[in-house]
This record gives C-alpha cells, sequence and structure tokens, in this order.
C-alpha cells in the first residue's frame, strides 16, 4: 500500500527506485568473472569491461610520464603552490593568491579543484596482499558484499603476483586488523594467508582532496564564471570519478579557452 501523502508517497517512490537500481547493480556485479573480462570494444565505465591490463608500476606513473612529456616541450609547471584565494580585478582580471604569499595575474583560469561542498564521498580503499589466491579455489569470483563494516571488497589485481615495498603504519594496522578478523568471518583462516604488505588509500583526510569522488553531478558544474573555466572528473557527467571523465573534460576546458581567443 502507498502512503496517502503525496510528500511521503514520492519519497517512498524514489526510495524504492533507488534499491530497485541497487539490486541491479550488485547482479551485474555478481556476474562478473575477474578472468573472463570481454575483449577491448568501446570504454564502458558501468557494465563489463576490459580490465585485464592495468599500467606496470601503478597508476601514479600516468600523471609523471604526463608531467614529464609537458616539462619536456617547455611547458613550466609551478610545484607546491597551494591556492588560497580567488578574486576578480575591476579591470576583469584573475588573482590568484598562494599560501607562499605570492598572488599573480591571470587572463584565463582553469580549476580543477576537488569542491568538497559537492558533499564527496568518503571511502578508503585498503589493498593487502596474500600468499595466494585462496577465495578461488572455492568456486568464488571474490566479489564480497556484507553488512561488515568493510562493507566490500574483490580481487583486483588479477594481472599481478604481489604487492611489495609498501611501509604499513600504526593507524593503518588497526583498519587491517579490523579487516581480517572481518573476513575470517566469510572465509576461515584468512588472515594465516595474509603477507604483512599493503597500502591504505584514504583520499578524504588528506588536505589536498578533502574527499573520494563526488557522489553526484548535475552538469552545471562546468559552467565558466566569467574567464574562470572548471574542470577535473566532478564536471563529467558520464566519467565522473574516473580518470576518463579528468580528461575529457581538461581537454574541454582547454577549447573553451582556445575559443575565446579566435
Amino acid at each position: 500500500m502507498w502512503p496517502s501523502s503525496n510528500q511521503t508517497s514520492e519519497w517512498f517512490g524514489g526510495f524504492l527506485d533507488t534499491n530497485y537500481y541497487q539490486m541491479i547493480n550488485l547482479t551485474q556485479r555478481f556476474n562478473q568473472n575477474p578472468y573472463g573480462q570481454p575483449f577491448n570494444g568501446h570504454l564502458l565505465i558501468y557494465i563489463s569491461s576490459d580490465q585485464r591490463y592495468g599500467i606496470n608500476g601503478g597508476n601514479y606513473l600516468l600523471p609523471t610520464r604526463i608531467t614529464k612529456y609537458l616539462q619536456d616541450n617547455n611547458i613550466i609547471i609551478q610545484m607546491n603552490y597551494n591556492l588560497t584565494k580567488i578574486t576578480v580585478t575591476t579591470d576583469h582580471k584573475i588573482s590568484l593568491s598562494f599560501a607562499n604569499g605570492e598572488t599573480i595575474l591571470f587572463d584565463h583560469v582553469i580549476l580543477t579543484l576537488p569542491l568538497s561542498t559537492l558533499r564527496y564521498d568518503t571511502n578508503t580503499k585498503l589493498n593487502l596482499q596474500f600468499l595466494k589466491r585462496f577465495r578461488l579455489e572455492k568456486s568464488s569470483n571474490d566479489y564480497i558484499y556484507t553488512d561488515l563494516p568493510f562493507l566490500n571488497s574483490w580481487e583486483l589485481s588479477t594481472g599481478f603476483d604481489s604487492i611489495s615495498n609498501y611501509e604499513i603504519n600504526s593507524s593503518t594496522n588497526s583498519y587491517i586488523r579490523q579487516f581480517l578478523n572481518d573476513l575470517n568471518e566469510i572465509w576461515p583462516n584468512a588472515s594465516s594467508y595474509y603477507t604483512g604488505e599493503g597500502t591504505i588509500s584514504a583520499p578524504w583526510i588528506d588536505p589536498y582532496f578533502l574527499g573520494s569522488y563526488p557522489s553526484r553531478t548535475r552538469d552545471y558544474e562546468k559552467q565558466r564564471q566569467m574567464n574562470i573555466y572548471f574542470a577535473g572528473d566532478y564536471t563529467s557527467l558520464n566519467y565522473f570519478a574516473c580518470m576518463e571523465g579528468t580528461i575529457r573534460e581538461g581537454r574541454r576546458a582547454a577549447l573553451e579557452v582556445f575559443a575565446d581567443y579566435q
């Protein structure tokens, strides 16, 4: 039965729609096989796509290689400039103030700052190394969804043998102990396979991020304000929270600046 109040009905209907949508996503997730990904084709973000390949050495090599390429082509990149204030002058210049005390004027500015006012999610990812993929020996695809504190886990590095040379601090150890205790409830003695190596990613406590990724985007985030442009994954409707969105929106913002000079 539906509640008599129209307002309550709308809320309840939205709640049902959301939960049906989440259940469909879970069904798609459970049907994935980490060793049976489809062959290369069009990029697919929200359903099965080819995830057999990665970057040797880690994803961080991508921005560092791009940085080197730009610098090798005489593009100046100033590091360690922490933006503290933006103002527009009477002659429509954009004034950027930095934590080091410098203030610089620009004609055009592209901002790729994470905007925590968009209500970023606060996800934490814990990556651990195990002696072997014991989960796959039980005819499992290693996707776990649970009401335990860690919520979900999955086998990510199917093409790699190990995680090595990561320093684990004391605060991370508390997360690891909690996770392993919970994992033992699902896979008895799972903690016995843990090698002691791993890493944690918690961007929501990083002052340069203050969040993991935006919970939603409405397509207005990319709209320019005078000569201030916005880029970054949170400005992408189709690829937010993905590097693909960052690249596409950076190109889009750059073309908007170029168009002003044509």
